[in-house]
């Protein structure tokens, strides 16, 4: 899907109570998570697979013909399809582990963003357990890693990270790694988070994680000196 994401108070459905809000390019839906949303002029077609409520212009849905309706079907049906092929390319579990960790082993953690895990919690021993690390807008990689893993660009020497922040590894139950989050530092025209999203040949942004890390069973946890400690939000 390709999602145009509202800056603070554009969200014609919030106002900006959300900053997470966006709209799918494709069918118009504005996504929006804010539960006491009641724009007018907009109709409300229920909630997408992560919560988010999905509204539409109330003009637009009225004007909506059979002929428009038909190609949306078999444009998703094509979006599955390729959506189908992709996975097909995923990464084991090991493989992504031993992917993600040759990637951190590259970076480091700034006595910046240390500061911020501190304030935040975290002591020395779980952010170096967690293994995170400060990355910059494009992240340059002097060694290549597979461009098969989220988050990764085509060459596998850069990251796909629109904007400086903190990578935010994510375990699986078994202590591998299967993916990561951003937490940027300035989330002002950004979301707080995203996921490792992989990119189009084209250059644009595919915005959806690998598939296993929707499984809503990933333990989001780490050990530290034998014990298992919940990851802290960050």
């Amino acid at each position: 899907m390709s999602w145009n994401y509202y800056k603070r108070r554009d969200c014609p459905a919030c106002n900006g109570a959300r900053k997470d809000c966006r709209q799918n390019t494709k069918t118009g839906l504005i996504h929006c998570r804010e539960i006491e949303a009641n724009p007018q002029g907009y109709i409300f077609r229920g909630y997408d697979c992560l919560g988010f409520g999905m509204w539409a212009d109330q003009v637009e849905a009225e004007t909506w013909t059979e002929e428009k309706r038909q190609q949306w079907q078999e444009e998703r049906q094509r979006e599955r399809e390729r959506e189908a092929a992709r996975f097909k390319r995923l990464l084991s579990d090991s493989e992504r582990n031993s992917t993600i960790r040759a990637i951190l082993n590259q970076l480091s953690l700034s006595a910046e963003h240390r500061t911020q895990l501190r304030r935040r919690g975290l002591n020395d021993e779980q952010i170096e357990a967690g293994m995170y690390r400060s990355v910059e807008q494009w992240q340059r990689l002097e060694l290549a890693v597979t461009d098969r893993l989220a988050g990764v660009l085509r060459g596998g020497k850069r990251l796909n990270v629109p904007a400086s922040g903190i990578i935010c590894p994510i375990p699986n139950h078994q202590g591998q790694f299967v993916g990561w989050q951003i937490r940027f530092d300035d989330s002002d025209d950004l979301p707080k988070y995203i996921w490792a999203s992989s990119c189009l040949a084209n250059g644009g942004m595919l915005l959806i994680a690998d598939a296993d890390l929707t499984d809503l069973s990933i333990d989001l946890t780490f050990p530290v000196k034998s014990e298992t400690r919940s990851r802290r939000t960050l």
